[in-house]
């Protein structure tokens, strides 16, 4: 089953749930702002050419860790919970990078008996991810403390890839990698606490609003570059795009 039909199923699974049972809970609507922390696959992505010498282009990132600023809008329905039974949420969220990832490393050729640091190289990573999510909150007065877990499809686009020679004398540039985007799979897992207040002032018994504070591991599957060209068929696939998010959140209660 893919990301979209996941997606649908849960968006389905949704709408006849809240209409069967939506006198014991509240829709809601949120958002998010935070930071994102990427992760870039395995340590040192490769590509071989063998023609009469295997010879080996690898592409360590300087930093496997990079960040940008995460938004996220999302709706759904909650459930009441009660004593140690926690409240039970389903919706959909769409999450989207303010900006790009921005990657670099070095371009290290080796063959038999011979290493050479050939080339610095940059690129950028642009990101769109829909999930269907589910998030149990228990209830404490008005902290509520939170586990949620989601999946769905990630666009993550590859971009601007540059390289510059390392030595003043250096090599000849190849053309670049092409972009490319990949749609993958993705899924997440989260842990944060929230405190539920009334954003007008108002002292009734139900609270209508909710900021949160939380942490999120999200998985996007592997990534990859088109070739450079017809005359070097490669195409260089950086491996598997993670992160990890630190934000605030604010939802609203109907």
């Amino acid at each position: 089953m893919t990301g979209k039909q996941c997606v649908k199923l849960f968006y389905l699974i949704l709408c006849f749930s809240t209409t069967a049972l939506a006198a014991n809970g509240h829709f809601y609507v949120g958002g998010i702002i935070g930071d994102s922390f990427a992760i870039i696959g395995g340590s040192n992505p490769a590509i071989v050419y063998t023609s009469g010498t295997t010879i080996t282009d690898s592409y360590p990132p300087f930093h496997r860790n990079n960040s940008t600023t995460l938004l996220n809008l999302n709706s759904g329905y909650e459930w009441s919970g009660e004593a140690w039974r926690p409240a039970m949420a389903l919706g959909l969220g769409l999450y989207r990078t303010l900006n790009n990832f921005d990657i670099s490393g070095q371009v290290i050729e080796s063959a038999p008996g011979n290493t050479n640091y050939l080339y610095n190289y940059k690129y950028e990573i642009d990101q769109w991810v829909a999930m269907a999510q589910i998030k149990f909150t228990w209830l404490y007065h008005q902290f509520k403390p939170y586990l949620n877990a989601g999946i769905g499809s990630s666009w993550n686009r590859q971009s601007n890839y540059q390289e510059s020679p390392f030595y003043s004398d250096g090599f000849v540039v190849y053309p670049p990698f092409q972009a490319y985007t990949s749609v993958n799979l993705a899924y997440e897992l989260g842990v944060g606490v929230g405190y539920d207040f009334n954003l007008n002032g108002n002292t009734s018994e139900l609270m209508h609003d909710r900021i949160a504070l939380g942490y999120q591991y999200m998985n996007f599957g592997n990534i990859r570059f088109g070739e450079r060209n017809a005359d070097y068929p490669y195409a260089l696939q950086p491996g598997r795009l993670r992160s990890n998010n630190v934000y605030i959140s604010l939802t609203h209660f109907f």
